[in-house]
């Protein structure tokens, strides 16, 4: 049953009703989701994702959905490589924990890896939120894999213009380790069944 118009019109304006929309939750293992008060310090993911094109999919705690961001070659911990971010729509919280494979012909089709978890810090004046409005995140990510101060931002204006992430100097910088491809492997198991 379809709701009335005003169902819908609210609906619409939800932080995560493009994810909703995009997604078959009677076929997809993918938490339908919902939003989520802060509590305690944002948490961060990266999840490998092996879909048509293998990529990784930067997630950031804000305002109680995971701002996404599509990488094509994957995070670097070298100050001297940029990475293209390209936006992708919000994700529930819920999603940060989220293993395992999209059946093919829906939405993201293929298996998703927890690649690296773990908790972030806004580096700059005013809120993440305020901070991914104008375009520029500086962080600092405590992960297994990723950690230390790094910016990601939008060099042109524009909604759905790319962004870059850069690792930024400090002691967790490393200009030889590719750490994708050192540090491959998932940092947990996938579960057996994702809705046991």
């Amino acid at each position: 049953m379809r709701g009335t118009g005003r169902d819908t019109m609210h609906h619409a304006l939800h932080p995560l009703a493009a994810y909703w929309s995009k997604r078959d939750f009677r076929r997809t293992p993918e938490p339908k989701g919902r939003l989520r008060r802060a509590s305690g310090m944002p948490r961060f993911v990266v999840q490998l994702h092996e879909a048509h094109r293998r990529h990784w999919d930067l997630r950031l705690e804000i305002g109680g959905v995971l701002k996404s961001w599509s990488l094509p070659v994957g995070p670097s911990v070298n100050p001297r490589e940029r990475r293209v971010a390209i936006p992708a729509e919000d994700h529930p919280v819920q999603y940060a924990s989220f293993q395992g494979t999209i059946p093919p012909g829906l939405h993201g089709a293929g298996r998703m890896l927890l690649w690296d978890a773990g908790t972030w810090e806004h580096l700059a004046e005013g809120s993440p939120a305020e901070g991914h409005a104008r375009g520029r995140l500086d962080l600092r990510l405590s992960g297994s894999k990723l950690r230390g101060a790094f910016a990601l931002f939008r060099p042109q204006p524009g909604e759905r213009s790319p962004w870059v992430l850069v690792k930024l100097e400090d002691e967790e910088a490393d200009a030889e380790t590719d750490v994708v491809a050192l540090r491959p492997q998932a940092v947990r198991r996938v579960a057996r069944r994702q809705n046991a």
